[in-house]
């Protein structure tokens, strides 16, 4: 093993340091409010912190376009008032990516779910009865997309892009620090991309856990100059312990298909949206949504503990 990565809700990242090669420079933080960290192997260790500052920058005016916990990012000002003037080329672009995703899993990927994920999260049934009558707010073909204007049919709908941004946020860092000339690194802001392989010809490894026993690894998957994603419930949980974040548009409640899906794709983006849309979706589904993308491979764990590679 030459380097590994936990894979956890929380975004732990475990590493050794790689033979023949310099010690990197690691950074961690928060993206989108999950962990993050960002590995460089370098033999310049003052260019690898200019870097790394020039990166934080860019993750900081990213964040000022899909976070919901700025009020004022771009996509909180678009749920207050229900459309944006002049949007951001970043933001359109990950709306029709979106769009792309809804369509092609038949509405399993549908980010107009934030108001729904509030209500579990301010476990407010009120709220809940009202958002499970009315279709329109939770229905992502609601949202009118284009370079200048970005609005919403139905009043009061809000959406959240946590479910695919991460990605593309991991795609703009790992194709700034190729710009910048670095081979080997790995880049987990939400979700993990490796740049390049270590130099003594192994591959990056990514610890995958158990979906059953959390606590506990179920196998490794190695990367080399591509992304993994991992959708499962057991990271976070409402206030009623039954229900977990990720939600089904259609049952407007937690999705119960599967218990974890791993995504290996040539793009974060990618592998994002569709660990996301096949946990909703499940095995059936996701066999056939995975044909659309190109060197993209899945690993599902079902309810019953089964390991399903397509």
């Amino acid at each position: 093993m030459v380097a590994s990565t936990l894979c956890v809700p929380l975004g732990a990242h475990v590493m050794k340091t790689i033979a023949n090669q310099p010690r990197p420079f690691q950074w961690t933080g928060v993206v989108l409010g999950a962990k993050a960290a960002l590995t460089i192997w370098s033999p310049d260790k003052i260019k690898a912190e200019k870097t790394v500052k020039k990166l934080l920058i860019e993750i900081n005016r990213l964040e000022r376009i899909f976070s919901l916990y700025f009020t004022g990012s771009e996509i909180s000002k678009l749920n207050q008032s229900g459309y944006i003037d002049n949007p951001s080329t970043e933001l359109v672009n990950v709306l029709l990516e979106s769009e792309n995703l809804f369509i092609l899993s038949d509405g399993a990927f549908d980010p107009s779910i934030q108001d729904l994920w509030k209500a579990y999260f301010d476990d407010d049934l009120e709220k809940l009865n009202k958002l499970i009558e009315r279709k329109d707010k939770i229905n992502f073909s609601s949202v009118n997309i284009s370079k200048r204007k970005v609005a919403f049919d139905a009043s009061e709908m809000k959406i959240s892009l946590n479910g695919i941004a991460q990605g593309f946020i991991t795609d703009k860092i790992s194709d700034l620090l190729k710009n910048e000339g670095y081979e080997t690194a790995m880049v987990e802001l939400g979700e993990t991309r490796a740049l390049g392989a270590p130099l003594d010809g192994d591959s990056f490894e990514v610890g995958i856990i158990n979906p059953h026993k959390p606590n506990t690894l179920m196998t490794t998957i190695t990367l080399e100059n591509n992304a993994l994603a991992v959708s499962g419930g057991y990271g976070f949980r409402f206030p009623d312990n039954d229900l977990h974040h990720i939600l089904d548009p259609h049952s407007r409640t937690s999705a119960k298909k599967v218990a974890q899906v791993v995504v290996t794709a040539p793009s974060a983006m990618s592998a994002d949206g569709l660990s996301t849309a096949i946990f909703v979706a499940g095995v059936e589904k996701g066999e056939t949504l995975l044909k659309s993308f190109d060197n993209t491979k899945a690993m599902i764990t079902d309810n019953d503990g089964n390991v399903h590679v397509i």
